[in-house]
């Protein structure tokens, strides 16, 4: 008899096991976490996997590569560039050999360019040909070329070079927005897969607390202590128990494959993890300080990619309306080249002079300059769109880690609740012990009481489980990667 009740009173303890701090619950303590024993499956350990293995943010981390390549195309359009060409008369009435090989370097420095080459020109010329004709030894030449109005400050080449820039720096918050939403999720697929172990080991405890009470049935039974059909009703509650704890174990091996998409090894295959990684319990939690929002919406500010990603948009806006802006103003061009012939002169008397200095002055404007009035419009409306998407993400963030907060909060007080109403099932359970030592209750209470027990344990459990649910969704609501290593649930700076 004894043995019985002790049986049944141990499911209750037992229960209680699934939780590391009902006790410190109740007493609002924040106590430390359990130090973590060997081949514990900690979350960072699922994070660093997915900061290092997991394949989609692989492929995200690809838009690096893409826009430093695009980069790299656009530094193109200031490649230095060589070139040459030869023409041969041989026969004809004017018999002329002519070759030439020049150079061109464009620079970000106001647009200038510098330009230079070598050419000689030998044979019988016409006289409307005659400047192409040189000395023996050829002539040198070297110059440049300057906008002094339009392309001064910028020009299509700088601007797409430019461009480009922007694009490098703004494939950082995207890689960053992917990493959160992954984190985010990896979190999530951690907690289900703890709570979903530890319903296992619920499940487990009521069904052996029904197996330790069959033997002594048996004895009870036989003695005409109780009747047989406490006999068979206990053997039904042990099928029902195997079932539940079937169905459990069914759960917990779905939430192992899902962990698996996170969890990889070094190169990069997924891994399967059972119950002997699972920690003792959950960590403690902490409750969220409402004080603290205004620091956290701050750290969202400057953490959040999307701000940065609309930053980087808006500046590339910003070029754009430069851009169009300096296409209203007019070509002014200046220009300076100097040649000088060597070598022995073609003609005699020499006319080629000991050199030419030349400097040109080029202008030109569009009349109407629809085109630049049209792009300029353009890129005004672009930025206001920009601007307005800016103070949306920015009303967006705060109502988001608000939001986060208040869910937070709630998990929060929720898990008082739960951890009471085990206690008090752990008490009812108690006293129907008591009762049946006294004979004065039966099995069909004592079952009565352990489901309850069990329910209670399996809500605090799915309790503690929402609440670092919430805690990930804060955590992604204010943009923070987790990448400090540090996995205890401190919700704010």
């Amino acid at each position: 008899m004894r043995c019985h009740i002790a049986c049944a009173g141990l499911l209750i303890a037992l229960l209680g096991a699934s939780q590391s701090s009902a006790e410190a619950g109740d007493a609002q303590s924040g106590s430390p976490p359990k130090p973590v024993v060997g081949g514990t499956l900690e979350l960072r350990e699922v994070l660093e996997s997915v900061e290092s293995h997991y394949p989609l943010l692989a492929a995200v981390t690809e838009e690096r590569s893409i826009a430093q390549a695009r980069q790299l195309s656009r530094e193109g359009a200031f490649d230095f560039l060589v070139g040459g060409g030869a023409k041969l008369k041989p026969e004809g009435f004017y018999e002329t050999y002519e070759g030439d090989a020049f150079f061109n370097q464009p620079t970000q420095l106001w647009g200038a360019e510098f330009f230079g080459g070598y050419r000689i020109g030998s044979g019988d010329f016409a006289v409307w040909d005659g400047g192409d004709e040189t000395n023996d030894g050829g002539e040198f030449r070297l110059g440049f070329k300057l906008p002094l109005l339009r392309d001064r400050a910028i020009d299509k080449r700088r601007a797409e070079l430019r461009k480009s820039e922007i694009a490098a720096f703004a494939a950082e918050p995207v890689v960053r927005e992917r990493l959160l939403a992954f984190t985010r999720s990896a979190s999530f697929a951690y907690w289900n897969w703890v709570a979903a172990g530890m319903r296992v080991e619920v499940a487990r405890q009521l069904l052996e607390t029904a197996e330790s009470r069959q033997s002594q049935l048996v004895r009870r039974v036989d003695k005409g202590a109780l009747p047989a059909i406490d006999l068979l009703d206990n053997e039904r509650l042990i099928v029902d128990r195997q079932v539940r704890k079937i169905a459990a174990e069914r759960t917990f091996q779905q939430a192992a494959i899902e962990l698996s998409l996170f969890l990889r090894d070094q190169s990069g295959e997924t891994l399967m993890v059972d119950s002997t990684r699972l920690p003792p319990a959950f960590p403690p939690e902490k409750d969220p300080d409402e004080r603290d929002l205004e620091i956290d919406i701050a750290r969202a500010f400057s953490q959040q990619p999307i701000l940065q990603k609309l930053d980087f948009e808006a500046e590339k806006f910003q070029l754009e309306l430069s851009l169009a802006e300096n296409r209203l103003l007019p070509n002014v061009d200046l220009a300076i080249v100097g040649s000088k012939d060597i070598g022995g002169a073609a003609k005699n008397p020499d006319d080629k002079g000991d050199g030419v200095l030349e400097a040109k002055v080029q202008i030109a404007l569009p009349v109407q300059r629809r085109e630049a009035k049209g792009e300029l419009l353009a890129a005004q409306a672009q930025l206001r769109q920009v601007q307005s998407e800016q103070r949306f993400a920015r009303d967006r963030i705060i109502a988001e880690v608000k939001k986060a907060q208040a869910a937070l909060r709630a998990a929060f007080d929720q898990l008082g609740a739960t951890r009471q109403n085990l206690q008090l099932a752990r008490r009812l359970g108690t006293a129907e012990d008591r009762k049946l030592m006294l004979g004065t209750s039966n099995l069909i209470n004592v079952n009565l009481r352990e489901l309850q027990a069990f329910d209670a344990a399996s809500s605090l459990i799915s309790a503690q489980a929402d609440y670092f649910r919430a805690l990930a969704n804060y955590r992604a609501a204010i943009g923070d990667i987790g990448d400090d290593g540090d996995l205890l649930p401190e919700v704010s700076g």
